[in-house]
């Protein structure tokens, strides 16, 4: 299991109902490391990238998984609408996260990757 903290702290978004910790195991870190560009497109677009109403099928060979990837740009809560891109990454395991989330993961992909490496 790997955890993400944001200055030695758990490290969550500022959300009602968002979980308070960002781990994962190798499963999830292998489906995150298969989108990774498609992450960095929606990093340096603010969210606004891939921008796509339907799943985007992603097949990686060097992580040997497939996964669909959902672009959403906003969800309700609580009876309201959350104006907040996240992207969803459907395989195996399901893994949801926003802007904040995804600039640790690619600020983190080579420890990422080391982890996979060392741990599959």
């Amino acid at each position: 299991m790997i955890e993400v903290l944001q200055n030695g702290e758990p490290f969550w978004e500022e959300l009602p109902g968002a979980k308070p910790h960002f781990r994962f195991g190798t499963t999830k870190a292998i489906q995150l490391l298969s989108c990774i560009e498609t992450i960095k497109k929606f990093i340096d677009s603010s969210g606004k990238l891939p921008g796509i109403s339907n799943p985007v099928e992603i097949s990686s060979s060097k992580w040997k998984v497939e996964c669909d990837l959902h672009y959403h740009d906003g969800f309700k809560k609580r009876g309201g609408w959350i104006d907040r891109p996240y992207l969803k990454i459907i395989g195996e395991k399901t893994i949801a996260f926003g802007l904040l989330k995804a600039e640790a993961l690619v600020a983190l992909q080579k420890e990422i990757t080391d982890f996979v490496v060392n741990e599959y």
